[in-house]
């Protein structure tokens, strides 16, 4: 019996999480560039980090490289780096499956968000489990944090668990060759 209720459980729970909607379309080339993580939901295989930065560049391949860097725990902790690609799913660009190197799981990109200037964007994963803030630059102004809170909630996707970042007194890494 206990088996039957966390099956159903579950099945509930993905089913929840099947109304997630994205932005109707991303311009891959006004997407790419440096993006600042304002605000993430915590989870179990990213540390606590500071400093948390993307780099997305175009591939000729047509994929989207990535460059994710941070400090752990604050702006003076050590520095982590991880390399990898995205692949768009369709012509959309609102959703992508992330591949970084050494790990063998893959991870869902979902673009639920987006400032009609590309300034701020919300993503998250198919279930939407994950969730980042970002902006173009390491601070966002309160309305457009609360534009991206409206825009994650009117995908379906809960921001209970946000929590905002520190990127106050960050010394970010240069980025490394993209070739």
């Amino acid at each position: 019996m206990k088996a039957f209720v966390f099956l159903v459980s579950c099945l509930l729970t993905v089913a929840a999480h099947a109304e997630i909607k994205t932005v109707d379309s991303v311009e891959p080339n006004k997407f790419v560039g440096t993006w600042y993580r304002i605000a993430a939901n915590p989870n179990f295989f990213e540390p606590a980090t500071g400093c948390a930065r993307q780099v997305l560049f175009p591939r000729p391949d047509g994929k989207v490289g990535v460059y994710n860097t941070g400090n752990r725990d604050n702006p003076s902790g050590e520095l982590l780096e991880y390399h990898g690609y995205a692949e768009p799913k369709d012509s959309s660009f609102t959703k992508l499956e992330v591949h970084f190197d050494g790990v063998s799981q893959t991870g869902a990109f979902w673009v639920v968000g987006l400032d009609a200037g590309y300034q701020w964007t919300v993503v998250t994963d198919n279930l939407g489990y994950t969730l980042y803030v970002m902006s173009r630059n390491p601070t966002l102004d309160s309305a457009s944090y609360q534009a991206a809170l409206a825009a994650a909630t009117s995908a379906g996707v809960s921001v209970d668990r946000l929590k905002t970042e520190n990127q106050t007194g960050c010394q970010y890494p240069p980025v490394p060759s993209m070739n």
